[in-house]
């Protein structure tokens, strides 16, 4: 049986991978309503860029993946903004930016386009619609 780590072990844990990598992330778990909570920390202290957010219930693997390419552009000194489109971070998919709020701090959300490459505004599944909408 895997032994549950102390708060402090988790806070230095986190330290360590603020000071190697710029950030660290959080994956909040199961889903609620369908949705999850995987968010960054430390961004803004160590790059002054808001941290990311996916809702999406997505593999850990792959949403890290996916804040870990944001993180890389943002490391060669692009700037993410909501309300606007990017694309070079998932294939050749689009990805929507918004802002939203995570525990009372803004963060980008990071909106997935459904299988089709649609968003809200082009008709999309309503579970990839959702990610808007969703509260954490």
């Amino acid at each position: 049986m895997k032994q549950k780590k102390s708060d402090q072990q988790i806070v230095a844990e986190n330290n360590l991978l603020l000071a190697q990598y710029g950030f660290y992330a959080h994956y909040l778990w199961p889903p609620v309503n369908g949705y999850v909570n995987y968010h960054t920390h430390g961004l803004f202290i160590t790059k002054k860029h808001l941290d990311l957010q996916i809702v999406l219930s997505l593999e850990q693997k792959l949403a890290h993946g996916i804040f870990w390419t944001f993180v890389q552009h943002i490391n060669a000194g692009e700037t993410f903004e909501p309300n606007r489109f990017v694309s070079g971070i998932v294939k050749d998919y689009p990805l929507k930016l918004i802002l939203a709020e995570e525990t009372n701090r803004e963060v980008i959300r990071i909106i997935l386009p459904d299988p089709q490459g649609r968003f809200v505004e082009q008709g999309c599944d309503p579970v990839f619609a959702g990610q808007e909408r969703y509260k954490t």
